[in-house]
């Protein structure tokens, strides 16, 4: 491998510091014990759309109409008809989920504790609006005790949010071009 690029990747930041007032702990131990239940048993985005059965469909119409405004009316009836097939079907990679990250969004095992292991020329990607956060990376890269000279770029595609390559793949695919054209002296 020459390059890695990582488009939107989930899994990169450290989970934020557990709560500290005890008001903030037992709301979050409320919420947090039912997430974790569910979480456990193995409940995904995918298995509440299986479970909602024909009103599923109506649920994810109106997910995509809110997670991509940027879409035109057709994509986005695509999409929809698109999501909700893959997600009515029996759950498979889904599961995998659960392996990998902890409820709310956390990596069991985050990136930024092993950018340092990095070996080979890697690119961050980022949607402009994008709810992954590439302030960890850039902090990391920032500070000159753990910058890693294998982090080549970490930048944002413009008009895109999490899913960069659907909401702007003209912009997607010139960086994606840029960065492969990019000669990497060999050392």
């Amino acid at each position: 491998m020459e390059k890695l690029i990582l488009a939107s990747p989930f899994g990169v930041p450290l989970p934020p510091p557990k709560a500290v007032s005890e008001a903030a702990k037992q709301q979050q131990s409320r919420v947090q014990s039912a997430v974790e239940s569910a979480w456990n048993s193995y409940y995904t985005p995918m298995s509440l759309v299986r479970g909602l059965g024909p009103v599923g469909s109506s649920v994810v119409k109106r997910f995509v109409h809110l997670r991509f405004p940027r879409l035109d009316q057709e994509s986005k009836e695509a999409m929809s008809d698109y999501i909700h097939h893959l997600w009515a079907g029996a759950g498979s990679g889904e599961y995998v989920i659960n392996a990998l990250f902890v409820p709310f969004g956390y990596a069991k095992h985050p990136l930024l504790t092993r950018l340092s292991n990095l070996k080979v020329p890697t690119y961050f990607l980022y949607g402009e609006s994008d709810w992954m956060d590439p302030r960890p990376v850039q902090s990391y890269q920032n500070n000159p005790l753990t910058r890693n000279p294998m982090i080549r770029e970490i930048s944002l595609v413009p008009n895109s949010g999490h899913q960069l390559y659907l909401e702007a793949p003209d912009a997607f695919n010139a960086a994606v071009i840029r960065i492969l054209k990019e000669r990497i002296p060999k050392s």
